[in-house]
C-alpha cells in the first residue's frame, strides 16, 4: 500500500538536520584523523571527542590540555630560547619523572600517559602539579 502512495511535500525545519550533519562531520573528521597515525598527537588522543572540563577554571583546563599533549613551557622552552635540550629529569614531564615518584604516589599511580588522562580525575593531576610547584610553569 505504501508503495502506491504519493510523495509528501512536507517541509522540515533545518534544526531537524543539525544532529545528522554534526554526526556526519564528526565521522568524516575521525576518518581523516585515523589516517594520521604517525602524528604524535594521535598517540595521545586517538579518538576525537570533547573532554568535559567545564567544571575547571580556564587556566586549569589549559594546564591539563598542555600536559595531555606534552606541550608545556618546561618541555619546550629550550626550543624558543635556542638552547640545548635540558638533561634534568625534573624539568621534562613531571607526570612520569622518577624525581617526583613519592609525591605522585599520593595522587595517582603512573600507568601510562594515555591511561592517566582517562582514569585519573583532573583535580588529582592538578593538585599534584601544584604540590610540586610546577603548575604555574605550564
Amino acid at each position: 500500500m505504501a508503495l502506491h502512495s504519493s510523495i509528501s511535500a512536507v517541509k522540515y525545519p533545518p534544526s531537524d538536520l543539525y544532529h545528522d550533519v554534526r554526526s556526519l562531520c564528526y565521522k568524516l573528521w575521525q576518518a581523516d584523523w585515523d589516517q594520521r597515525t604517525g602524528n604524535k598527537l594521535y598517540s595521545v588522543k586517538p579518538h576525537l571527542r570533547y573532554y568535559h572540563l567545564s567544571s575547571l577554571s580556564r587556566r586549569d583546563a589549559v594546564v591539563l590540555q598542555r600536559l595531555r599533549i606534552g606541550h608545556t613551557r618546561l618541555s619546550r622552552l629550550y626550543l624558543l630560547s635556542r638552547e640545548d635540550q635540558p638533561l634534568c629529569c625534573s624539568c621534562g614531564c613531571a607526570l612520569e619523572c622518577p624525581f617526583y615518584t613519592t609525591v605522585r604516589g599520593k595522587y595517582f599511580p603512573v600507568l601510562s600517559m594515555e591511561e592517566l588522562f582517562h582514569t585519573i580525575k583532573a583535580r588529582n593531576i592538578l593538585a599534584f602539579m601544584r604540590e610540586i610547584g610546577l603548575c604555574h610553569h605550564i
